[in-house]
């Protein structure tokens, strides 16, 4: 079973994105990107969905500490504060998809089938 950490700050979206991708994936947390790094440093992460404004690393960052690992996950990024500009930074560091927040959970979902290679409905 493929392997998703999310990464955000806000506890109560961190659970009902688990619950939702629970059954289909393996799935972890971490509230902040120092945590999530650390938890990766165990765990093979196949993709990180993140937020951006976080305490400590924000998604961006997240998302450039990844990109050195060796064999570094996908990453799906979302934001309540899209703009051009950051969602320009955000492909360009290497995410796959950028997201507003708040976001449709049936749309994550099937970002998360495409990223993954797994056939969309």
């Amino acid at each position: 079973m493929l392997k998703i950490l999310i990464i955000d700050d806000q506890l109560f979206l961190l659970d009902v994105l688990r619950m939702a991708l629970e059954g289909n994936y393996y799935v972890k947390t971490a509230r902040n990107g120092l945590e999530a790094i650390e938890l990766m440093d165990r765990w093979k992460v196949d993709l990180i969905i993140t937020d951006h404004s976080m305490p400590g690393m924000t998604g961006l960052e997240v998302i450039k500490a990844v990109r050195a690992m060796k064999s570094p996950p996908k990453v799906i990024f979302y934001t309540a504060c899209l703009n051009k500009n950051l969602e320009g930074e955000a492909r360009k560091a290497g995410a796959i998809e950028v997201m507003d927040k708040p976001f449709d959970l049936h749309e994550l979902k099937e970002k998360i089938k495409i990223a993954l290679g797994q056939e969309a409905c």
